[in-house]
């Protein structure tokens, strides 16, 4: 392995500890991979190569930026250039899209040595482009942490040695909505996202399309179109057809069938790019109908669940019937009130079954944690009735109460993810704070897309390695820092919900005094302008807790109302400073100030 560039050197020594393990992972992960013990190749030495970056001559488009980004980075690591050409017909070559063993999955890492020649992924898109980031975290430690932060080492020379290295994503579907994924199609890929959220880019091989999990009853019928004339599409409840609050269909009235089905081949006519159609419940805690009829499917399928399925079931059948040629699925979501599975009703084959465990504790895996139970009990009902590979998952990883408030997840993110591979779980859609940057986004979205694609990776290291480079001498400060917010979840009885208060459960006072001393430090080893921001964006987490937590009661005087609406008004000018545009889900900065400020008065 090459020295370590200038600034490796000269990193601070409080820090050195922490590289010099990863930097002896990243040596050993190069071991390991080698299978035949032959002599290392090297493709660049005294600024000069032999090598060049081999393509077919008809390389997809993202074959051809693979190729390309595989030919900068070098350029960048290295001072040499490889040219890509598809003219070249012996060795040495660093071949992408040319590995020759029999693909296990699509997008399935493969470097094999042929050789003098390195063959970088299978002719398929998705290996291409990941199978050269993985060459190139190898060869050179390349690290994408965010769009921004990128780690390329200078290295003199570069070797690669016989490495055989396969690997294939525990998840088909891979996929988070936090903000920051939407800014780079090429980040996402580095980090082995696929799904919905990602920009659709043909460069990275384009977004998986199977996962469609947006709640859209009142999308397909809507209200103001059919309420007048046919009141009877929507769901009975308390004696009066409803469309707003707990508002549904009614999934057993036959003209509505046909209106759905319409729809939704409508909608599958108008975008022929799309696999998989959304055929879901509005988002609300209930809402199922209740006259004659679907109660009496309820009490045949044991629930409303069962109903709802059914008409899943026969709308998607429906639907493959009049578009044969599209073998299209339909995604329905196990969600609130239909989160428990169904009797004498399965799936249909076209059918995939989103599971989405609002209610669990997000700070413990839903295996083993007592309050779990029930959750973990309904996910594998669904698992034993669903059609392998038709499962996926809507996991939570935000305080939607307050983006930035803390919601030290980490472990359970490792342990559900790994759980959700053991199930036989086909994908995961990861909901976190969508509507702005926030709690800790940065490192949220890396450590996802880390453990989507291997979840039985230990967490801490990841989260070790991203803090180091994303905060520079402030780095193990913050891991202390999310260390202290997590501590409390090892105590019995401690637990984290999605809708946490600043006064509830984690954020214990003596959690909070630590996090702020480990925050203390790490301002003050933060290096210059960048990690500094970076520091105060990390503070402002704490601080919203702290505002929180000191509105003024009834009975506080004037002055005490006076402090506290100067230390919203310092924290709102920092908030937007930092470019933070929304603290809550579903309400402006300006309306949360709004709120604050009235209790203030």
């Amino acid at each position: 392995m090459a020295p370590c560039d200038e600034e490796c050197r000269n990193m601070p020594a409080r820090n050195q500890t922490m590289f010099y393990r990863q930097l002896f992972a990243f040596a050993i992960i190069a071991l390991i991979a080698s299978s035949s013990g032959a002599a290392p190749l090297v493709i660049v030495s005294h600024h000069s190569s032999p090598f060049v970056i081999d393509v077919a001559a008809d390389a997809s488009p993202a074959i051809l930026a693979a190729a390309k980004e595989l030919s900068d980075v070098i350029a960048q690591s290295t001072g040499v250039r490889l040219p890509v050409t598809s003219q070249r017909s012996v060795g040495p070559m660093l071949a992408v899209g040319s590995a020759r063993r029999k693909p296990v999955s699509l997008e399935g890492i493969e470097i094999e040595r042929s050789g003098r020649n390195i063959l970088l992924g299978y002719p398929a898109d998705r290996s291409a482009v990941y199978s050269v980031e993985r060459f190139l975290e190898v060869t050179i430690g390349a690290r994408w942490y965010t769009p921004d932060e990128v780690v390329l080492p200078h290295r003199d020379s570069l070797y690669a040695p016989d490495t055989s290295i396969t690997e294939h994503p525990a998840f088909t579907y891979r996929d988070t909505d936090i903000f920051e994924t939407r800014a780079s199609a090429l980040f996402d890929a580095h980090v082995r996202l696929n799904g919905v959220s990602c920009p659709d880019m043909s460069q990275v091989g384009g977004a998986n399309l199977d996962f469609a999990g947006g709640e859209n009853f009142f999308e397909l019928v809507p209200p103001a179109k059919y309420i007048a004339e046919h009141p009877e599409y929507f769901s009975l409840v308390g004696g009066q057809r409803r469309t707003a609050g707990d508002a549904q269909l009614c999934l057993t009235n036959d003209d509505l069938f046909r209106i759905v089905v319409d729809s939704l081949i409508a909608k599958a006519k108008s975008n022929l790019s799309l696999t998989t159609l959304a055929l879901s419940p509005n988002d609300a805690g209930d809402g199922a109908c209740q006259c004659d009829r679907c109660k009496a499917a309820d009490a045949r399928f044991g629930g409303p669940a069962g109903t709802e399925l059914d008409f899943v079931n026969r709308v998607a059948a429906a639907v493959d019937k009049a578009l044969p040629g599209r073998h299209l699925k339909v995604m329905t979501l196990a969600y609130q009130y239909l989160e428990k599975p169904p009797l004498n009703a399965r799936p249909a084959d076209n059918v995939l079954i989103c599971f989405c465990p609002i209610g669990a504790c997000i700070g413990h895996g839903l295996q083993n944690d007592p309050p779990n139970q029930n959750i973990r009990k309904n996910l594998e009902g669904w698992k034993a009735i669903t059609r392998p590979g038709n499962l996926y998952i809507w996991h939570y990883a935000a305080n939607f109460r307050s983006f930035l408030q803390p919601v030290p997840d980490w472990n359970e993110l490792a342990v559900d993810f790994k759980y959700y591979k053991t199930l036989g779980v086909a994908g995961v859609f990861v909901e976190g704070n969508y509507q702005a940057s926030g709690e800790m986004n940065e490192l949220r979205t890396w450590l996802i897309g880390k453990l989507l694609w291997n979840p039985r990776q230990p967490v801490w290291p990841l989260i070790d390695e991203f803090c180091l480079a994303y905060y520079g001498a402030a780095g193990s400060d913050i891991v202390q820092y999310l260390r202290a917010l997590s501590a409390p979840l090892s105590t019995p009885g401690v637990h984290l919900n999605i809708y946490q208060g600043a006064r509830d459960g984690v954020l214990t006072d003596d959690a909070l005094r630590q996090a702020d001393a480990a925050l203390s430090r790490a301002e003050s080893h933060a290096t210059d302008d960048k990690f500094r921001r970076r520091v105060s964006i990390v503070r402002l987490s704490l601080r919203e807790v702290d505002i929180e937590r000191s509105i003024p009661g009834p009975t506080a005087s004037e002055t005490e109302k006076a402090a506290f609406r100067q230390k919203l008004a310092t924290f709102e000018a920092d908030v937007k400073s930092a470019g933070i545009l929304r603290l809550r889900e579903g309400a402006s900065t300006d309306q949360y100030y709004t709120q604050l400020l009235g209790k203030a008065k």
